[in-house]
């Protein structure tokens, strides 16, 4: 899911799931979720609604959260959030 709660700063994502799937390996597992692997880089690019100065101090509350696998604890550390 992308997008800001109140300030709706981010207009679009493109999680790029056919190339970051083929890269990684596992356009046969899905070719309509992301599914990256561990230790991979992969590429998404954020779109914002208005030139990124205009909200600098939104974006030092911005957070990107990565789930791995369907059941999320964070005692087994299968949530991940940047920046910690």
């Amino acid at each position: 899911v992308c997008g800001a709660k109140k300030e709706n700063i981010i207009k679009k994502c493109d999680f790029k799931i056919t190339m970051n799937n083929k890269n990684h390996h596992t356009e046969e597992i899905s070719t309509e979720r992301l599914i990256v692997r561990r230790g991979q880089p992969f590429t998404i690019t954020v779109c914002f609604s208005a030139p990124i100065h205009s909200y600098l101090w939104q974006l030092k509350r911005t957070f990107l959260i990565v789930q791995t696998g369907n059941i999320v604890t964070i005692a087994i550390r299968a949530l991940v959030l940047h920046p910690p």
